[in-house]
Order: C-alpha cells, then structure tokens, then sequence
C-alpha cells in the first residue's frame, strides 16, 4: 500500500490538497478546482472525478453517501493517513514547470503552411491570455465578500496569482511582438530574422545569465 501511496500523480495531491480544505462531492471538488488548480494544473473533468475514488481506496480519504434533492451522492473528507501523505509530498522536491503549448509548437512548424495559419497560431496564445485575466479578475472581484472561499488562505491565493499574472503578461507581450515580426515579414516578403528579433532574445539571455550567477 505504501508504494502505491508513494506513485500518486500529482493530480491525486492537488485533489488530497482540496480535500485538507474542506469535504466535497465530487462535483464540488470540479468546482473549486475550476477556481484554483485550473490556472496551474488543468485537468479534464473525468481525471479530477476518478481522483476521490482512488484515494479512498488507498484510505487517503473516506466518503459518506448524502441525499441532495432526491439524489444521491457521495461526499469526501480526507482522512489522518491523507495529511500525513499530503504532508510528505509537500516536504518532498518538486518536479519542473511542464510546458505544454499547442500554439507555440505549430508556430515552431508554421513554414509547413502559411502565414495565415502562424498568425491564428499567435492569437491563440494572445486569447488564452486574455481569458485567464478575465477569470483570474472575477476571481479577485470576489475576494472581501461572501462569494470569497477561504478568505483565511487569501495570503497563499494572491502569491500564486503573482505568477499567473506575470505569465500572462509575458504571454501577451510576446504575442504583440511576434504578431509585428510577421507582419515585417509580409512587409519585405522575406523571412529574415530582424535585428530585434535576435536581441531580444540575447538579452533575456544575458538577464538570464545574471540571475544564475547570484543565485
């Protein structure tokens, strides 16, 4: 039983982590992880459901069958033996960022197609950014009122919000920019790099460089 504890995905801690919240349905565990893991470890629905069951049947958690306008539904609380597994998974290193973005890999391919196809790639990046402010904002809206959960952990919500913004920031810039190369490049009909092109990316490396060698 140990190993199996010890071979939980992530995902099965993010989920033990909302359980240590508060008990939940799993419908609410969907809820609340459309509100706080969806910015930094998205799911699909059918993974973040599967999660409950599995982890009371490692006894991480136990559920109690509730009746909720005539239905029928199991309800989930962590147990002793999940925050003591919790607890060792937060003392434990922690893995890379993992970068996965579809937009950014067509556009490494886009002389495969056209021009048209590289600047939706772009807008693609630039829409997601902007729909994660317009959430993260109505989440923020919602803090000091009675819409807030947890406004205890209001101190953690905003640390991490640091990082959501600042990628959505970065994101965005850098879609404005790409979007101007390509047209320079529709411009002269060319495709050469611009000289700004190639010193931008020199001087994050060199910033880079700096933040290595004091740290």
């Amino acid at each position: 039983m140990i190993d199996k504890i010890e071979r939980l995905s992530t995902t099965a801690y993010a989920v033990l982590g909302l359980l240590a919240l508060d008990s939940w349905t799993a419908y609410e565990l969907k809820q609340q992880a459309q509100r706080s893991l969806h910015f930094c470890w998205p799911k699909a629905d059918t993974i973040l459901y599967a999660q409950p069951r599995k982890l009371e049947a490692l006894g991480l958690a136990r559920s109690e069958v509730e009746v909720h306008n005539g239905r029928r539904r199991n309800r989930y609380w962590i147990t002793p033996k999940g925050r003591e597994a919790l607890s060792r998974w937060l003392a434990s290193p922690s893995g890379p960022p993992q970068l996965e973005l579809e937009p950014v890999l067509r556009l490494l391919f886009a002389d495969q197609g056209t021009l048209d196809d590289a600047k939706s790639a772009i807008d693609a990046m630039r829409q997601w950014a902007i729909d994660r402010a317009l959430d993260g904002k109505s989440i923020l809206d919602s803090y000091g009122t009675a819409e807030e959960p947890f406004p205890d952990r209001r101190h953690l919500k905003l640390l991490t919000s640091v990082f959501y913004a600042s990628i959505g920031e970065a994101i965005l810039e850098a879609a404005e920019f790409a979007t101007a190369e390509i047209q320079r490049w529709e411009a002269s009909g060319g495709t050469e790099p611009s000289a700004q092109l190639q010193t931008r990316i020199h001087d994050a490396a060199r910033r880079l460089g700096r933040v290595v060698e004091h740290s």
